[in-house]
């Protein structure tokens, strides 16, 4: 008798265990549907940034083009970039992008002020310059001091998710700037 007892209790330990096992292997399954969920998501929205990167910059370069080659004045033009977007020029190689490479300048539309990230470039063989500079400070540990202090010139951040650029040109140098935000 008392070994059928033994066999009750291991059963019952089993059942829980086995059970505890199938809950834990479900919440893990879920958990990786969700993850593989929010991996697809992020990639549509970010093909979706990069997309809306490339429309406004085009529109930049349509001004760009009409300046350059029908010797308007200058051109304006309404853009519609997410806030915290940069646009940005280089003329010295700082921005790694393969649209740039052997190109006498680079025009580029970033979601970071040193445009590591998601961008939207286009190269000339002409000189276009943003007139702006950009000043980001690092505090140091959250306390509120400043530590350091990174000026970038040629590099326009919008606030707001709208602004007119006025595009122009002056001593053979294509300049862009913003008019309104």
């Amino acid at each position: 008798m008392k070994n059928k007892t033994c066999n009750n209790r291991d059963k019952k330990g089993m059942l829980i265990g086995d059970t505890t096992l199938r809950v834990i292997m479900s919440v893990l399954a879920l958990l990786i549907i969700l993850y593989l969920g929010y991996i697809v998501y992020a990639g549509v929205k970010g093909g979706q940034a990069e997309e809306r990167a490339k429309t406004e910059l085009n529109k930049i370069l349509n001004q760009i083009d009409l300046v350059k080659n029908t010797k308007e004045i200058e051109a304006t033009v309404d853009v519609y970039p997410s806030e915290r977007w940069f646009l940005r020029s280089d003329d010295v190689g700082e921005i790694n992008d393969a649209d740039c490479k052997k190109m006498k300048s680079c025009l580029c539309f970033c979601d970071s002020h040193k445009c590591e990230g998601l961008k939207s470039c286009d190269g000339f063989d002409f000189i276009v310059e943003v007139e702006g500079e950009y000043e980001s400070v690092t505090s140091i540990s959250g306390i509120g001091i400043p530590a350091v202090a990174t000026d970038l010139k040629n590099t326009m951040e919008f606030k707001k998710a709208i602004a007119q650029l006025k595009v122009y040109e002056d001593n053979e140098i294509i300049k862009i700037k913003k008019v309104a935000e």
